[in-house]
């Protein structure tokens, strides 16, 4: 006669969940957008953001020349607009009851769920903090650019960007017209080598250097509605006659458009020290450092023993920061996922502020319908936004870097 067992009796044992909760594992650190100064107060339909960059011209040694020079002093104004962002989610009317109290699931899935759309929403904001407005998240490598379902990255760092599940486009230029083809599903992501694989073959017409664009993030000529951040305030090269929020930048594409030093053929260490150097000379007072933690980990080693680092927080949230002495005092560098690899970014924090309309992300609520309901179906759908925009009153107190590969 058999024994009883597992295998003969499995209707009388129970499953375990040991777990008091289940850990998000994504990422939910951002320096940056932690650190820069905040106002929720952008209403109306636009703002101006005003900057001299000139004094008057009317000196000389001698009175008369002085008086013949007399020439006004130099401003330009910025019209800053709202960029926009949204998450969704739909969850069914039986799953928010079967998951509502804590015998019945390991999780409250209408929190999970609320929680997770906030997360991707407040990621995406903190990556176009770094942005110019044409939203791409990473770059094909041209030397290991893939075949079928798969592709590299040209950028390591840029992992981070892409989560499975993404639905992903292509273009051959950050703001051209999209690949054809339509999209494509993130099926898995190896994120040691960058290796991405997709749901189905990658189109004959894609470039093996093309960029990457979340689904509806895209811009095409140019034109955007995304956030703007420092690679728009700061180009990674002088600023034309294009304008920028209604200015023209070249004039003074430092002042009007920030420093660019490339320290890419210099160690980690000679290169801050140029770049500090050169941001004194300019009038700068830098404050804040953000480097990719590729970037980051390079001036740790740099440094060796004389590396310093001290902990500061934000609220609830802390970072630990490697800091130096510039010519004009202590500046704290941080690693930031979100800033790009090779490139760094050296700022006057208090040149900059993130301007929102109301909370940057927030529940879409103003009918004070957290959720709304499906018409056609038993179930909820959940909105979050935010509608904002960063403003530089003094972009040439502010340095994009070019750093070694």
């Amino acid at each position: 006669m058999a024994a009883t067992s597992v295998a003969n009796t499995p209707y009388i044992l129970k499953t375990l969940w040991p777990q008091e909760r289940i850990e998000a594992e994504v990422y939910d650190d951002n320096p940056l957008l932690a650190m820069m100064p905040k106002s929720e107060e952008f209403y109306g339909e636009n703002m101006y953001v005003a900057l001299r960059y000139t004094d008057n011209k009317g000196r000389a040694i001698t009175f008369a020349t002085a008086q013949a020079n007399k020439n006004p002093h130099k401003g330009v104004r910025f019209l800053l607009t709202r960029g926009h962002d949204y998450a969704l989610f739909g969850i069914e009317h039986e799953m928010i009851l079967a998951a509502k109290k804590d015998k019945g699931a390991l999780v409250r899935s209408l929190d999970t769920e609320m929680g997770s759309s906030i997360n991707t929403l407040t990621n995406s904001l903190a990556n176009k903090l770094y942005n110019d407005g044409s939203s791409t998240r990473g770059q094909i490598d041209g030397n290991d650019p893939g075949t079928g379902t798969t592709f590299t990255l040209s950028r390591l760092g840029d992992v981070v960007n892409f989560e499975v599940g993404d639905k992903i486009n292509f273009a051959a230029t950050a703001t051209g017209a999209l690949r054809a083809g339509g999209t494509r599903t993130i099926s898995a992501i190896d994120r040691d080598s960058g290796l991405i694989t997709v749901s189905a073959a990658i189109d004959a017409a894609v470039g093996s250097t093309d960029f990457i664009n979340i689904d509806g993030d895209e811009v095409a000529g140019g034109t955007t509605s995304s956030l703007i951040g420092l690679l728009g305030w700061l180009p990674s090269t002088a600023p034309t006659a294009t304008t920028f929020f209604g200015v023209d930048r070249s004039p003074d594409p430092v002042r009007l458009g920030g420093m660019r030093v490339d320290v890419s053929a210099l160690n980690p260490e000679e290169g801050l020290a140029t770049m500090l150097s050169k941001s004194s000379v300019n009038g700068a007072k830098i404050s804040h450092i953000f480097r990719n933690p590729i970037d980051y980990k390079n001036i740790k080693i740099a440094l060796g023993a004389k590396v310093e680092t001290e902990y500061q927080s934000v609220g609830e949230v802390g970072f630990t920061a490697i800091k130096v002495f510039g010519d004009k005092g202590a500046v704290s560098i941080y690693g930031d996922r979100n800033c790009p690899q090779g490139r760094g970014f050296s700022l006057t924090m208090k040149t900059w502020k993130l301007y929102s309309l109301g909370k940057a992300p927030m529940v879409i609520e103003a009918d004070d319908l957290r959720l709304l309901r499906d018409a056609t179906a038993d179930s909820f759908e959940g909105r979050m936004a935010y509608y904002a925009n960063t403003a530089c009153d003094a972009p040439g107190w502010n340095v994009n870097e070019t750093l070694p590969t």
